[in-house]
């Protein structure tokens, strides 16, 4: 697998996304996504301040009076991560649409260097995905604080924060688009994954244990602001076991991906 075959191949499956309608719009609902609910989430942290700051509301509430741009900002992360889960579900399923993959194997007979391209291609839009939301995120959230006037508060961790949501939405992205080439069904894969991240993963959060390394919660980790709670991961070891089940994954499915048929 030379990088020149792996470059066209990665290119060629970038330009194939760019030509799939519900890539395209599940980008920018993401994009989009992020600055309303950004503007939202911000906006009520502006409304609790000011309750604080004019002692209507219980102390210990936003105390200061100023809002936390990196904190609000970061909120809609969660709901955020459902763009990217669709749109590694989307990568793979487009595959499966009318014998699409076929055609695929033939124009790339070896099939790791098929699967390699095609992640990697994936990577690319992933990251400009979630690089652009945390941005947009931050940007509503800074402009909703600025023309309310409310005092921005201390956001010293934001570049470090803002990473670690970055890479936080890339790889829970990579882990749909490993599940949906094992699975090859859409709808599998989505049910399983945003059961897992929105359903199970919070329930299991209360017990606390075992749970922390499961993927969504490790990864969380990751932009989590202030000091950590008792028994919780660091932001570091936090991504690393995120990233520790999306190469198992992967691996799993470029195993299924190789000896299984095209269909």
């Amino acid at each position: 697998m030379g990088l020149r075959a792996l470059g066209r191949v990665a290119g060629a499956e970038l330009g194939k996304l760019g030509t799939l309608p519900a890539v395209r719009w599940t980008v920018v609902g993401t994009v989009g996504a992020a600055a309303l609910l950004s503007a939202a989430m911000t906006n009520a942290a502006v409304g609790r301040a000011g309750a604080a700051e004019t002692g209507t509301v219980e102390a210990g509430a936003a105390e200061t009076g100023a809002v936390d741009v990196a904190a609000a900002a970061l909120q809609p992360v969660g709901l955020v991560q459902i763009g990217l889960v669709l749109l590694g579900i989307l990568a793979v399923s487009s595959e499966y649409v009318d014998g699409q993959i076929a055609t695929s194997l033939t124009g790339v007979p070896d099939r790791m260097l098929f699967l390699t391209g095609k992640t990697v291609a994936w990577l690319g839009a992933a990251l400009g995905t979630a690089l652009l939301g945390v941005a947009t995120s931050y940007g509503t959230a800074w402009l909703v604080v600025r023309l309310d006037g409310t005092p921005v508060g201390n956001d010293d961790e934001v570049v470090r924060a803002y990473a670690g949501a970055a890479g936080y939405l890339v790889l829970i992205g990579l882990l749909a688009y490993a599940t949906a080439v094992l699975l090859r069904n859409a709808v599998a894969t989505v049910a399983t994954t945003l059961t897992l991240v929105l359903l199970v993963s919070p329930y299991l959060a209360r017990f606390g244990g075992v749970a922390r390394f499961l993927p969504d919660l490790a990864g969380k980790q990751a932009f989590h602001l202030g000091p950590l709670p008792p028994g919780a991961l660091p932001p570091g070891t936090g991504i690393l076991v995120l990233l520790g089940w999306c190469v198992t994954l992967l691996l799993l499915a470029a195993v299924t991906f190789r000896r299984r048929d095209a269909g």
